[in-house]
């Protein structure tokens, strides 16, 4: 939801890539630009081979995204198809064989692009002086924990122990949206890392994994929801709670944009977590928070107020029909028709049904359907939230008072709740908050978040 870049209003979310059959002048790096109005991103499509097959990945380096997998990777003859079925796109391209390119249609929620496409040989090297270097003061061990709540998948993470502090608290640390390894890499920023390493260095204990599917883990990434990653995190605090050599009556959780959400959950009915902290975590409904968010990025991006008007309309019409009736089925026939009355991408019903269908996959469905505050009023453990003044994804104003209003309503005593300037969603020292800074920015986490967090922690 809040981490993956956009294209048009549509997120992106990373699915596995799976191959049929290819051609090798297919291999390789190729690059094009996608024109959009005033808009111009400059994109990368990765074709590789390996033992089971050709797999694609795709990036975006002028919104920082890099190495997105695809659906599926095609090729018959002269063409490449390439899909992510979660955000709605296909690039079908042809091989122009006297010129060594490609030439493509680029497909996504009901627009339709052109797009040539030259090998690459763009090369992206970033300076990240926060990423922790040793020795370390701490030890470092890999782990392995069970979700029994979802046929025994092994967890694969990292546990700090802070050296000379016995039995430390501990914390465990939550992502975001979009399939994340334990250290939640985003363009070569590490945030749970640096994270990680600065509340190790200040006593306290920390468990950050990846995600079921991702990495070393094993699951299925595709087809969950959020309640499905909440019991994750259940698994990950039921194995804390078997060590021997941290403190088990003082663990909580730290979760950043999703994660912030899914604390909260696991929080709500499990007593055995002491405190949460929500790193930029959505306190209002995700209809309210998704259409200021594709608001924010448009008018940042200085769309024409008539675009911006109707691709607003076109959500909220989405968000209110999914919102109105769990019926997937009832609300994809009421959306075929209310999307062609709107002219939606010029009434094509092929378009229109792939739109809907990356609307109605299970972990949005879930999410748009999502409300905080039925769990938020049931914490009744401390709580910090956290959250950049420029941070475009999640509303640093309107979530905040959500939470504030959630947790007052069920009677919870104990919390603080902060707005921090000057950063955005990945609470970098920013001046837009728009993603294009992400991968301008050296910094990967200001100290003034990561000294909030351990100093709140430590006074528990």
């Amino acid at each position: 939801m809040f981490k993956k870049s956009v294209f048009f209003g549509i997120i992106l979310t990373a699915l596995s890539a799976v191959s049929s059959y290819g051609q090798t002048k297919f291999l390789g790096n190729w690059e094009g630009v996608l024109v959009a109005g005033p808009q111009k991103l400059k994109l990368i499509i990765h074709v590789t081979e390996d033992s089971t097959g050709y797999k694609g990945t795709l990036d975006s380096p002028d919104q920082g995204a890099f190495g997105i997998p695809l659906t599926s990777t095609e090729i018959k003859g002269d063409s490449l198809t390439v899909k992510n079925t979660g955000m709605g796109l296909t690039i079908s391209a042809a091989y122009m064989s006297g010129k060594d390119s490609l030439y493509s249609d680029f497909v996504q929620g009901g627009a339709k692009f052109k797009i040539n496409w030259g090998r690459s040989t763009s090369v992206y090297k970033f300076n990240r002086p926060q990423t922790p270097k040793p020795p370390f003061p701490y030890k470092s061990e890999e782990v392995v924990f069970v979700n029994k709540k979802a046929n025994d998948i092994k967890l694969a993470g990292t546990l700090t122990i802070p050296d000379n502090v016995k039995n430390p608290p501990a914390v465990i640390l939550i992502s975001g949206s979009g399939p994340q390894d334990r250290d939640e890499k985003l363009m070569e920023h590490q945030p749970f890392l640096v994270l990680a390493d600065h509340l190790s260095r200040n006593g306290i204990a920390v468990l950050r994994y990846d995600d079921r599917g991702t990495a070393k883990s094993e699951g299925n990434f595709g087809g969950a929801t959020s309640y499905d990653f909440s019991t994750d995190a259940e698994a990950a605090l039921e194995f804390l709670r078997t060590r021997t050599d941290i403190n088990i009556s003082k663990i909580g959780l730290v979760g950043h944009s999703e994660g912030g959400m899914i604390a909260p959950m696991v929080a709500s009915r499990n007593k055995n977590v002491n405190f949460i902290v929500l790193l930029a975590g959505p306190g209002i409904t995700p209809d309210k928070l998704m259409l200021k968010q594709l608001e924010d990025y448009a008018r940042g991006a200085n769309a024409p107020e008539a675009e911006i008007e109707k691709m607003l309309n076109v959500n909220r019409t989405v968000f209110t029909a999914m919102r109105e009736s769990n019926d997937n089925v009832s609300v994809e026939s009421k959306l075929k028709n209310e999307l062609k009355e709107q002219n939606f991408a010029n009434g094509n019903q092929d378009a229109i049904n792939n739109f809907i269908s990356s609307r109605l996959s299970p972990w949005f469905a879930y999410f748009i359907r999502f409300n905080p505050s039925e769990y938020l009023e049931k914490v009744e453990c401390p709580v910090l939230a956290l959250n950049g003044d420029l941070d475009k994804q999640v509303n640093a104003e309107m979530n905040l008072e959500g939470i504030r209003q959630s947790l007052t309503k069920g009677g919870n005593k104990d919390f603080t709740i902060k707005s921090l300037e000057g950063l955005n969603h990945l609470f970098q020292e920013a001046k837009t908050g728009l993603e294009s800074e992400y991968i301008q920015i050296e910094q990967t986490m200001s100290p003034k978040v990561l000294e909030a967090v351990s100093e709140w922690i430590g006074k528990r």
